[in-house]
């Protein structure tokens, strides 16, 4: 999902063509993440030069997000579920093809008008196979 702190008005359209403004740092979690992946489908969408700023995962994205080192976060769900109620952060797009079931007001990139902005995560165990079932 595309994060911005709370008082920082506006839309997903206004930040991609804010004027004024060089480049647009975006907080992502992880160097080799969805975020990543996602970042790169806006740079073909966005009409700034978009500058990624790798954090130690979601939780340090929004910490980087809320101390204003950067514009906007590109994080995981989960990483801010827990605070999508409150104030202080907002969420633009989930960058996922359907809205998600739990944020049915969030657009997608595509809804935004933001084609190609399309990324998802997935996460693996391994285990021995001597591991009981």
């Amino acid at each position: 999902v595309l994060v911005i702190r709370g008082d920082t008005g506006g839309s997903l359209a206004q930040l991609a063509t804010r004027p004024g403004e060089e480049s647009l740092q975006i907080g992502i979690a992880g160097e080799r993440s969805a975020g990543l992946r996602a970042l790169v489908g806006m740079r073909g969408a966005f009409r700034r030069h978009l500058v990624p700023v790798g954090y130690n995962g979601g939780q340090g994205a929004l910490r980087g997000l809320l101390a204003k080192q950067v514009t906007a976060v590109l994080v995981p769900l989960p990483a801010v579920l827990p605070h999508a109620a409150g104030h202080r952060l907002r969420i633009l797009a989930v960058a996922s093809a359907a809205r998600h079931l739990v944020l049915q007001q969030v657009p997608t990139f595509t809804e935004s008008g933001f084609s190609g902005v399309v990324a998802a995560g997935w996460h693996g165990l391994f285990s021995s196979p001597a591991t009981p079932d």
